[in-house]
């Protein structure tokens, strides 16, 4: 066996170093998400949804019927039909958006915020599912994890549209943290809270 010095005898630069590598995971997380949340932004005002979105005048006309009607459209024949069919939270949301910015760009921002949550869910799910064993918030494989979700370019293209995508995907991300803590707690004598 190797003999180790006691902690009191190592200099303040190598506990800072010890330090340092113990949240290099943390830290990675922090920057790729840093780093997806600007990529994100970036796409949301670049973004020429008018001449390159595929379903852009159907999404912006369910959002501008909400705003009219001030009323979830049901399935009213009066919608486009591919947005009667989809659940009108997120248009409702947008709409407000609308209402208040008067800016049909300004909608991305809820997929913005919806993959922010997401990076965040993620992170509570890797969370409970590897703690972190050495001292640090993050292990390396929830690095790894979050930096994949941060940077996966099919992800970046979601979350930067007017669309209902990435918030669909954000109320699935919570359902599944939801059903994860659940089913932990299920397992405690304490129960489910």
């Amino acid at each position: 066996m190797l003999w180790r010095a006691p902690v009191e005898e190592l200099s303040a630069a190598t506990r800072f170093r010890r330090a340092l590598l113990r949240r290099l995971p943390l830290l990675l997380a922090l920057a790729v998400t840093a780093l997806g949340l600007s990529l994100r932004i970036e796409h949301a005002i670049t973004f020429d949804g008018p001449v390159r979105g595929s379903d852009y005048a159907a999404y912006v006309d369910g959002v501008r019927w909400m705003l009219a009607h001030k009323r979830a459209f049901n399935f009213d024949p009066t919608v486009s039909y591919p947005v009667r069919y989809q659940p009108p939270g997120w248009y409702a949301a947008a709409a407000l958006v609308l209402g208040l910015t008067h800016s049909v760009r300004m909608i991305a921002a809820l997929s913005v915020a919806g993959w922010l949550i997401r990076q965040f869910v993620l992170w509570r799910m890797l969370k409970l599912l590897a703690p972190a064993t050495t001292g640090g918030s993050v292990t390396w494989s929830a690095a790894l994890a979050l930096t994949v979700h941060a940077v996966l370019p099919l992800s970046v293209l979601i979350d930067g549209k007017v669309n209902p995508e990435g918030p669909h995907a954000t109320a699935f991300a919570v359902g599944c943290y939801l059903l994860l803590r659940m089913e932990r707690q299920a397992t405690q004598p304490a129960g489910i809270s």
